[in-house]
C-alpha cells in the first residue's frame, strides 16, 4: 500500500489482513487523505504519560485523542494527523462491507457515520470494551491462528454492536425501531438494488416496483431506516462510485462523471461538492490508495 508521506513519516503497518482488517500504529503526522476503508484511532487508556493529546483533523473538524478516546473515520473521508503522540496513536482499517453485509446493522450504518469521537472521561465502559476489542484484532494480526480472518471479523461486528446499543440507548425516542424487520430487508434490498444499477434509471417509483412497496411508503421507510432520503442514499452511493474510479489515473473527471451514473457535469459537480464538500478535481488529489 502506498502512500504519501511527510518526509519519513508513514503509517506503520503491523499486518495487511486478507478479511478487510489491517491493524496500524499511526506516524507522529500523515498528511491530508482519504481512502475506501473506514478507520477507527485510539490510544490505550494506559498511557497516561501522553502530556499533549493526539489532534486529528476530519472533516475539517480538528479533535483531540487522549488515552482511551476513540475517534471514527467514514470511509472516503478526508482526515489528517498533525500529531499522533508519536505512535502512541493506534488503529485500525476495515472494509466497511463488513458491516453493510448485514442486515442487522443496516438501521444504524449512517448513525455510525455520526459518532466521530467517543470520550473515555463520558463513555468509560465502552471505550475501554471497544479497545479491548480492538486490541483483539491486533493481537489476532499479529499471530498465524486458524480462522484468524473469521475471528476478527466476528470481534469488530461485536464492537459494533456495543456501538449499536449505546446508539439506541442514545437515540431511544428515534422512530426507526418502529419499522417491521421484514421491512428492513426489504430496504436492504432496495439498498442492494441501487448499488447494482447505479448507471440505469434509479427513480422512486422503479426502487419501490422492485420490492413491492409504494412510492410514499418506501420514502418513509428508507428515511426511517437509514436515516438519509432515498435520493440522498442514490447520490452518496453514485459519489463514492465515482471515488472508486478516481484512485487510478485511468479515467478523467468527465469519463468519472458518466461511468458513475451521472447525466452531466454540472450535476455531477454539484453533487459530488454536496457530499464531499469539495470538487472532483480536487477530492482526487488527496487520494492515497
Amino acid at each position: 500500500m502506498n502512500m504519501k508521506t511527510f518526509k519519513d513519516n508513514h503509517y506503520l503497518f503491523e499486518k495487511i489482513s486478507p478479511n478487510g482488517i489491517h491493524t496500524f500504529s499511526s506516524p507522529d503526522k500523515f498528511i491530508a487523505h482519504w481512502h475506501k476503508l473506514g478507520e477507527i484511532l485510539y490510544i490505550l487508556p494506559s498511557e497516561t504519560d501522553i502530556a499533549i493529546p493526539a489532534k486529528v483533523i476530519a472533516a475539517n473538524i480538528t479533535y483531540e485523542i487522549c488515552p482511551g478516546d476513540i475517534i471514527f473515520i467514514p470511509s472516503e473521508q478526508i482526515h489528517e494527523i498533525p500529531d499522533g503522540c508519536k505512535g502512541k496513536l493506534l488503529g485500525l482499517q476495515y472494509d466497511t462491507d463488513i458491516l453493510s453485509s448485514h442486515a442487522e446493522f443496516l438501521p444504524y450504518l449512517s448513525r455510525f457515520g455520526h459518532i466521530a469521537l467517543l470520550k473515555n472521561s463520558d463513555q468509560t465502559e465502552l471505550t475501554s470494551n471497544l479497545i479491548a476489542k480492538f486490541e483483539e484484532i491486533r493481537a489476532l494480526n499479529s499471530r498465524n491462528v486458524r480462522f484468524k480472518g473469521i475471528k476478527a471479523v466476528s470481534i469488530l461486528c461485536e464492537a459494533f454492536m456495543m456501538i449499536a446499543d449505546y446508539i439506541d440507548d442514545k437515540y431511544s425516542s428515534d422512530d426507526s425501531t418502529s419499522v417491521s424487520p421484514s421491512a428492513i430487508l426489504a430496504i436492504n434490498r432496495v439498498c442492494e438494488y441501487v448499488r447494482e444499477n447505479l448507471t440505469k434509471d434509479l427513480s422512486l417509483e422503479n426502487a419501490a416496483l422492485h420490492v413491492g412497496f409504494c412510492s410514499s411508503y418506501l420514502s418513509r421507510t428508507f428515511k426511517q431506516v437509514l436515516g438519509i432520503s432515498y435520493t440522498e442514499y442514490v447520490n452518496k452511493c453514485k459519489v463514492s462510485l465515482a471515488i472508486s474510479l478516481m484512485t487510478s489515473d485511468d479515467h478523467s473527471i468527465t469519463e468519472i462523471c458518466y461511468l458513475s451514473g451521472f447525466n452531466s457535469i454540472s450535476t455531477f459537480n454539484r453533487v459530488f461538492l454536496n457530499v464531499t464538500g469539495m470538487t472532483p478535481g480536487k477530492f482526487r488529489t488527496y487520494n492515497v490508495t
